[in-house]
């Protein structure tokens, strides 16, 4: 069961920047719902997919880890190459506690936030490539 998760975290990690398209998908629900805060949303939808996966991507790094040692290693290394390991769970975390939180528009600083997440997608594919 493992492998194939290893094997499947592999591939979602290489092709990264398609999780924007399920970001879309949760955005148009969450907005559907009635949520009142856009920005939180917007936020929260971007941050949430690529914030699983990399859970799962942690998760099984330590699983295939032959020590407690070997595991601290390969996650600093993730923690400091790919940036949206870390990054996207807080987002999703902070924005989370957001949600119902009143009414805020999205905004010049929501809309960088949201194109930076968005750049963080294209990093992590194009880093997972590369390596």
């Amino acid at each position: 069961m493992f492998a194939s998760l290893f094997m499947w975290t592999e591939v979602v990690l290489r092709q990264f920047h398609w999780l924007v398209g399920v970001s879309f998908l949760l955005y148009l629900g969450l907005r559907y719902s009635q949520i009142e805060n856009p920005r939180a949303v917007l936020l929260f939808s971007l941050a949430l997919p690529g914030a699983l996966v990399w859970a799962v991507a942690i998760l099984v790094s330590a699983v295939y880890s032959s020590g407690f040692s070997d595991f601290q290693h390969s996650l600093s290394a993730i923690l400091v190459v790919f940036p949206a390991s870390w990054i996207l769970p807080l987002v999703t975390v902070v924005q989370a506690f957001k949600l119902r939180a009143a009414k805020a528009k999205v905004g010049f600083l929501g809309g960088m936030s949201a194109v930076l997440l968005g750049c963080l997608y294209a990093l992590t594919a194009a880093l997972q490539r590369a390596s």
